[in-house]
């Protein structure tokens, strides 16, 4: 048979492939093949068809559970049965393929909502609005999704650069350029970051040691363990920088503990609690400064008015 329209009341036949104008096959449970179908419009109650990757215009295949190759379908809209399905490269807006496990590409797809269960997927860089990717461990681009949630489980993501309001990157050891980030938690397992400039709300960079300019973060804890960083102006609240050594500027850190390793800083005016500053030979400003232990090493300090207690001054001239 060719031609025939409707086969809706057989149930268990097991070869249609030259069928090619039939309408209607819900009713069939067990068919083999019917690759050479393009025009169906309803295969829903197919449960175990091995080949469909002719038909271009199905639109729910949500009870097929086995099926190997969709790839030519472009319009399907519920795969979310599907859980061994390798090669959906060709749809472009499923909506649900959060049980699928072990789809390699799902480079073309642009609105999928949830990816979650997916844990081995390469490439994801067509989606921009993706809700969870927590579970994928092993993703190479991510670079055009902006609002994603969690990336905590990736460790071996290279770019993240498009993404704006991420909560959680402490997993990501590698990752290179994370200055689009503006919210980010905690950065602490970063080791090789180099630019973080546009993060303003930061709890934990202890960890980064390259870092060139962290100048727009205003409420970090511990910077101890980062040793080039250039500006930190804007840090108010910082209480440890005993390993900074080139540090410029930390005039509005106001209550800093030890800058005894800093030895070309130029303005320490209004720190007025500082205990240690023996390291420091060229300062300008103390003269704010009331209880400093050493100041023996300074040579050109111009005023020293205020300090009450200090121990040693013989070398000021």
């Amino acid at each position: 048979m060719t031609s025939v329209k409707d086969i809706s009341d057989i149930t268990s036949v097991k070869d249609i492939s030259d069928i090619t104008y039939v309408k209607d096959i819900s009713g069939i449970t067990s068919v083999k093949n019917m690759s050479d179908i393009t025009s169906i419009k309803n295969i829903s109650g197919i449960t175990s068809v091995k080949d469909i990757s002719d038909i271009l215009s199905v639109k729910d295949i949500s009870d097929i559970t086995s099926v190997k190759d969709i790839s030519d379908i472009t319009s399907i809209k519920d795969i979310s049965d599907i859980t061994s399905v390798k090669d959906i490269s060709g749809i472009t807006s499923v909506k649900d393929i959060s049980d699928i496990t072990s789809v390699k590409d799902i480079s073309d797809i642009t609105s999928v909502k949830d990816i979650s269960d997916i844990t081995s997927i390469k490439n994801i860089s067509g989606i921009t609005s993706v809700k969870g990717i927590s579970d994928i461990t092993s993703v190479n681009d991510i670079s055009d999704i902006t609002s994603v949630k969690d990336i905590s489980d990736i460790t071996s993501v290279k770019d993240i650069s498009g993404i704006t309001s991420v909560k959680d990157i402490l997993d990501i050891t590698s990752v290179k350029d994370i200055s689009d980030i503006t919210s980010v938690n905690d950065i602490s397992d970063i080791t090789s970051i180099k630019d973080i400039s546009d993060i303003t709300s930061v709890k934990d960079i202890s960890d980064i040691t390259s870092v060139n300019d962290i100048s727009d973060i205003t409420s970090v804890k511990d910077i101890s363990d980062i040793t080039s960083v250039k500006d930190i102006s804007d840090i108010t609240s910082v209480k440890d920088i005993s390993d900074i050594t080139s540090v410029k500027d930390i005039s509005d850190i106001t209550s800093v503990k030890d800058i005894s390793d800093i030895t070309s800083v130029k303005d320490i005016s209004d720190i007025t609690s500082i205990k240690n500053i023996s390291g420091i030979t060229s300062v300008k400003g103390i003269s704010d400064i009331t209880s400093v232990n050493d100041i023996s090493d300074i040579t050109s300090v111009k005023g020293i008015s205020d300090i009450t207690s200090v121990k040693d001054i013989s070398d000021i001239t």
